[in-house]
């Protein structure tokens, strides 16, 4: 099984007094306490720097630095509005993208869709990443399951949207992390489960609270919970059956069971 843990998007910045990222504080001091040591990774998906700034990179890095479970950052237009992601892969996230790598025996691909594109919301794969995409998913078994993590929504991209969301779902991709939306969003295309979590920074949904949402992969299962900050736990994700909303697959007994359920589920804190 495969867990990972999702921030939104922090838009730290001075302008704000630095408010979204002292809620970062606490988000990774809640995960550090009650979930860290049962989870595969983390991750950040983008406009983490509201203005690109080294300052800013450099404040996301040092409170990055404290959670304790490995933490995967993805550039988003925000992080790109200096025209280039070099402060970005000096202080915050070296890693090479786009990267490929095995996490509990499921590929986990992290891309850019930032640097193609002329900044703003011109998201973009480019030639050479969506070659390189079609080919890694193309090696890959698809019966194994695949998890991406991207900024936006492929819906989202200027060129090429429909060959991504395609290719993701002849692939054998059971799920796909983004931000950029700055809200809680969902959604099942019947191939394949895409989940945003609501941000840190510049929430725009009525009352909405910061926090972050607990995801699993158990076999063909995928599960996807919001936690707000400060909920009390224990907080349960059921990770198989399926939920009815994120069923892909009617057939899968997994997913769909018959007769007697067996009930899978993780419990934090």
């Amino acid at each position: 099984m495969l867990r990972w843990l999702q921030f939104g998007d922090l838009h730290a910045c001075e302008g704000d007094d630095w408010a979204s990222l002292a809620l970062f504080e606490r988000l990774v001091a809640e995960a550090n306490a009650g979930f860290a040591d049962r989870l595969d990774f983390a991750v950040l998906p983008g406009d983490n720097a509201n203005h690109a700034t080294p300052e800013q990179f450099r404040r996301v890095a040092e409170t990055s630095r404290h959670l304790k479970t490995p933490l995967h950052v993805l550039p988003g237009d925000h992080d790109f509005e200096a025209g280039h992601l070099q402060d970005f892969r000096a202080l915050l996230a070296p890693q090479a993208l786009p990267r490929m790598e095995v996490i509990a025996g499921t590929p986990c691909l992290f891309l850019d869709i930032v640097s193609a594109g002329a900044g703003g919301p011109d998201f973009r794969l480019g030639r050479e990443q969506t070659a390189w995409l079609r080919r890694t998913l193309g090696e890959i078994d698809s019966a194994r399951g695949v998890v991406v993590f991207m900024h936006a929504f492929p819906g989202d991209l200027k060129e090429g949207c429909e060959e991504v969301a395609s290719l993701f779902a002849q692939s054998g991709v059971r799920y796909v992390g983004t931000g950029h939306t700055h809200y809680n969003d969902v959604l099942n295309d019947g191939h394949v489960i895409y989940g945003a979590t609501r941000s840190t920074g510049e929430i725009e949904e009525a009352d909405g609270e910061p926090g972050f949402s607990l995801s699993a992969l158990d076999g063909d299962v995928v599960s996807w919970r919001f936690r707000a900050m400060g909920q009390p736990g224990p907080f349960v994700l059921i990770t198989s059956p399926s939920d009815l909303r994120l069923v892909t697959d009617y057939t899968s007994r997994t997913q769909v069971p018959e007769g007697r359920v067996e009930l899978r589920a993780e419990i934090f804190g």
